[in-house]
């Protein structure tokens, strides 16, 4: 994930030191996120990528980030709240290519705004 501020943090490599050296906002979206293309491949994941959300109960205080970068992003059977913190909104954001909400699904956001 890269940072506002110019660095990036790597789920896979990235020390507890080097973590607490960065800063800067997480930038939102695929300009964020990289994917490794060769790794995917000599992983021998083929497919499009994709986040599936299925039977859970998100309640969000803050901000909460779902980005499935060149895939789809499926919410089913869920329910996913989002609440104001200390007086300031809070954000859920779905980002794919393709977003997909099922009818059994829930999505509310509590709040004056």
């Amino acid at each position: 994930m890269r940072l506002a501020g110019g660095g990036m943090f790597d789920v896979f490599n990235t020390t507890a030191s080097q973590a607490a050296g960065l800063n800067g906002n997480l930038q939102w979206g695929a300009s964020g996120l990289l994917v490794d293309s060769a790794a995917r491949v000599a992983a021998g994941i083929e497919a499009v990528p994709g986040i599936v959300a299925q039977g859970i109960n998100i309640s969000v205080d803050r901000e909460l980030l779902i980005d499935a970068v060149d895939g789809s992003v499926q919410v089913q059977d869920s329910s996913l709240v989002v609440h104001p913190w200390l007086g300031q909104g809070g954000r859920l954001s779905l980002l794919g290519t393709e977003v997909l909400v099922d009818g059994a699904s829930k999505l509310l956001a509590r709040g004056t705004s």
